[in-house]
């Protein structure tokens, strides 16, 4: 999936039940990062992470309408594609990519436990 300056993305974290979830652009850079961890993960069909129904419940990264990635607790899902997210490390990008003070504290400790 290549991207170009036209070509705007999107990340969101869902963290708050009631208000509106934090959305910030992202650049180009990264999500040619992000391709490269999807590429050098492994499939994992049966991988399941159930987010909880409060508090942090993961991370989405969109182009325009169009859904493309969605990633909680060491799985990320691409389409109907799933596969293992070693360490955390897609999921960790996408939180440090968003601005400064977005981010509680908590999410991080909860995102940093492997």
């Amino acid at each position: 999936m290549a991207t170009s300056n036209s070509t705007k993305w999107f990340a969101t974290a869902f963290i708050f039940s009631g208000r509106p979830d934090p959305s910030w652009e992202m650049k180009d850079e990264l999500v040619a990062r992000l391709e490269e961890i999807w590429a050098k993960s492994r499939p994992g069909a049966g991988a399941q992470a159930d987010a909880p129904a409060l508090g942090y419940r993961g991370c989405k990264v969109l182009c325009g309408e169009r859904e493309v990635w969605n990633v909680y607790g060491g799985v990320l899902r691409r389409g109907r594609e799933r596969r293992v997210d070693a360490g955390r490390e897609f999921e960790q990008a996408v939180l440090r990519s968003a601005p400064r003070g977005v981010i509680p504290p908590e999410v991080w400790k909860e995102v940093s436990r492997e």
